[in-house]
């Protein structure tokens, strides 16, 4: 269910990678020409960058939102609902004297 969402993430990282070594080439290229100095290819690069790490952060939280919207939405439960399930059975049980039996009549068939 959240594999298309990792994918996406890794595909959209993956092109940071690459549009970040592409700009390194052209930069060189530009320095190799004379065309820009290597302290400006230098600040350009590191621009770049900045400007990539922080617009991954934005999307980051934003994804990250929208998983917290999506995940309020679905009807599962949350690890501390099925552990406080779990003890409330365990409870139950000791008051039974009992364990759970063997099998177990599915709901709603009555």
């Amino acid at each position: 269910m959240l594999e298309p969402l990792k994918n996406s993430l890794l595909a959209s990282l993956g092109l940071a990678a690459l549009a970040q070594e592409k700009l390194q080439g052209v930069v060189k290229d530009f320095v190799d020409r004379g065309e820009l100095s290597t302290e400006q290819g230098g600040k350009l690069v590191d621009a770049f960058i900045e400007k990539g790490e922080h617009e991954s952060q934005d999307l980051s939280e934003k994804v990250g939102r929208e998983l917290s919207r999506w995940l309020e939405k679905t009807p599962f439960a949350t690890r501390q609902q099925v552990r406080e399930l779990e003890g409330r059975l365990h409870a139950l049980e000791e008051r039974l004297g009992s364990e759970a039996p063997d099998e177990v009549e599915p709901l709603g068939s009555h």
